[in-house]
């Protein structure tokens, strides 16, 4: 997989498959159409497959009283301090699932959706608040709701009661001659050059090439489960820590 090629290395390569001059000079009229082709190539392929190599941890703090939270917000740890920096490069919709550290102990990953009978235990509207987290559903405005409302905060040193979640991350910017992609550039180009070819011939035959370069860098990220015949099974990890008690809390 040919991953972290400039774009004007895409456009060079697109510019080849269109049988077209080579040289950027003669085909100023027409950058501006073949770069979004190509930027509209690359985002069908990263809403439509998931890729590993752009799935991300994401952090959020919990604040006391705070029902709502905007992914926006989120932190990533900086690897050189491993510190938590501004990160917001993930979407709503391309979030897998949260986890709670609750205390010093990371949970099994929080429930999605929150239903009238969780209100009826600790009604959210009325104020109520507890601990721990323990559901979360997509909001209006793109953000999370979380459930119960935290009656306790995060702390961005010690990562005490820190939400975590893991999702997909959003494309880098892909404008500049030398910003980079970061799927892989042939299936890229060949899915840019089915759309822009002129000829339907030309265009179903670029776009069955698109197809097998998908299938072949789709098995390559995607790698068969292998089986187990001999050894000893692996036991599942038990969770140590304090057992949590359930409270309730009002403002």
């Amino acid at each position: 997989m040919a991953r972290g090629k400039t774009l004007g290395e895409c456009l060079t390569g697109l510019r080849a498959e269109l049988r077209l001059s080579l040289s950027p000079a003669h085909n100023v009229q027409v950058r501006d159409t073949h770069v979004q082709m190509l930027q509209r190539a690359q985002e069908w392929l990263w809403e439509n497959y998931s890729w590993p190599h752009l799935r991300v941890e994401r952090f959020l703090k919990p604040q006391i009283g705070q029902r709502y939270y905007d992914p926006a917000g989120c932190k990533k740890v900086d690897q050189s301090t491993g510190l938590l920096v501004a990160a917001g490069d993930v979407k709503i919709d391309r979030i897998d699932y949260f986890t709670l550290r609750d205390g010093s102990v990371w949970q099994p990953p929080l429930t999605p959706g929150i239903l009238t009978e969780h209100f009826n235990l600790w009604d959210s509207d009325a104020g109520e608040r507890a601990w721990p987290i323990m559901r979360w559903q997509i909001a209006e405005g793109d953000n999370v709701e979380l459930w119960p409302v935290p009656n306790q905060d995060g702390d961005e040193t010690t990562f005490e009661n820190m939400l975590k979640f893991v999702g997909t991350r959003n494309l880098a910017t892909f404008t500049e001659d030398t910003d980079t992609a970061d799927l892989d550039d042939q299936a890229i180009i060949l899915f840019a050059a089915a759309d822009l070819a002129s000829d339907p011939k030309v265009s179903q035959k670029k776009m069955l090439k698109a197809q097998q370069r998908l299938r072949d860098v789709r098995g390559n990220v995607n790698p068969r489960n292998r089986v187990r015949l001999f050894g000893k099974p692996h036991h599942s990890r038990v969770l140590r820590g304090p057992p949590t008690v359930y409270y309730r809390t009002t403002p």
